[in-house]
């Protein structure tokens, strides 16, 4: 016959919620005193190891989410950091542009400053050789004091017209 097995089985449980006390009464007369003592000590015991186990667990959560706090603060100012110095880098960027560009400037006035300083070098060189054919033909002249400067005079433009 099957242990579970419909009214077998209701019959078996039934029994054993009647008999339950009758067993328990039993079992608290078949030990002696002494040993429920020890016992209830050793279940007092376990359950006051457990609810300061509890107690100290609680307190590790609470400090765990202190410490996770703490490091969110930490990682929030560090974001705050690296905003700044992006911010301060992307400035930095525009203000060397600013000085590369100024720079080509400067550099552009200095090549245009060469240029004209070797044009006004050329332009002496050539007033100087000027001046020195210039002066070349001044000594050529001799001024009389004659009563005829007039003639002295023209036969210097000539002089001047042919040299040209």
């Amino acid at each position: 016959m099957d242990l579970f097995d419909g009214a077998e089985h209701s019959r078996f449980v039934w029994q054993d919620i009647e008999t339950a006390p009758v067993h328990a009464q039993k079992n608290r007369l078949s030990f002696p005193r002494s040993a429920r003592a020890a016992a209830a000590k050793e279940i007092k015991s376990q359950i006051s190891n457990s609810s300061g186990q509890v107690q100290n667990g609680v307190q590790l959560v609470g400090q765990a989410g202190e410490a996770l706090k703490r490091i969110s603060d930490q990682i929030k100012a560090a974001n705050e950091i690296v905003t700044k110095i992006a911010h301060s880098a992307s400035e930095q960027d525009t203000t060397l542009s600013s000085i590369s560009s100024s720079m080509n400037q400067l550099d552009v006035v200095t090549q245009q400053n060469a240029a004209m300083a070797e044009e006004t070098t050329a332009s002496a060189e050539v007033l100087a050789t000027d001046t020195e054919g210039l002066l070349e033909l001044i000594r050529k002249f001799k001024v009389s004091t004659s009563a005829a400067p007039e003639h002295d005079l023209r036969r210097m433009a000539q002089t001047l017209r042919r040299a040209s």
